[in-house]
């Protein structure tokens, strides 16, 4: 099976890019939980360009919103392809990390 590395998109590039290079040897696939705001700015592929990573199609939510970063969590990816999945928490907003968090928790 595979190993998925999820990465919280944020300003604050450095930690992402740090936690890609750490893992890269093990990770199969990268995915982004990023904003309209952050793709706008071209964020996310900054740090992809960066770390010399592909990446699987992101996923855009609400970063005020608990409930829509759940509601897409869960609809909008099959996580049951992979066998392990390392979440990156170190970027995004509070919100969208406490989201994450809970989501993965479970």
């Amino acid at each position: 099976m595979k190993t998925l590395l999820v990465s919280l998109v944020s300003d604050q590039t450095v930690p992402n890019v740090l936690l890609i290079n750490e893992f890269k040897d093990v990770v199969s696939d990268f995915l982004f939980i990023t904003t309209k705001g952050m793709e706008k700015k071209g964020v996310r592929d900054w740090i992809i360009d960066t770390a010399q990573v592909e990446s699987l199609e992101p996923i855009e939510v609400n970063q005020y919103d608990f409930k829509d970063v759940i509601y897409n969590l869960e609809e909008k990816f099959d996580w049951d392809n992979y066998e392990k999945i390392i979440v990156n928490i170190t970027g995004g907003t509070k919100v969208m990390t406490l989201a994450v968090y809970e989501f993965f928790n479970q």
